[in-house]
């Protein structure tokens, strides 16, 4: 059985969180794909996309 690839997105703007995020979900999945946005306008621009795949699961950074 073939594991389903989850797709996460992030709205992060610090470089530094973006990529320590990015390895944690290397270590934990390699079936996963990350879409990442600077701030939330972007991300609800990709969100908007029709070719986009829906996320799985979103995770924001509240401190934008």
């Amino acid at each position: 059985m073939a594991a389903e690839t989850l797709h996460i997105f992030l709205a992060e703007n610090d470089q530094d969180d973006h990529l320590l995020f990015e390895d944690a979900l290397k270590e934990v999945s390699q079936a996963a794909s990350l879409t990442v946005a600077c701030d939330g306008q972007e991300l609800m621009a990709l969100l908007r996309e029709k070719t986009a795949l829906p996320p799985s699961f979103i995770f924001l950074d509240l401190n934008i």
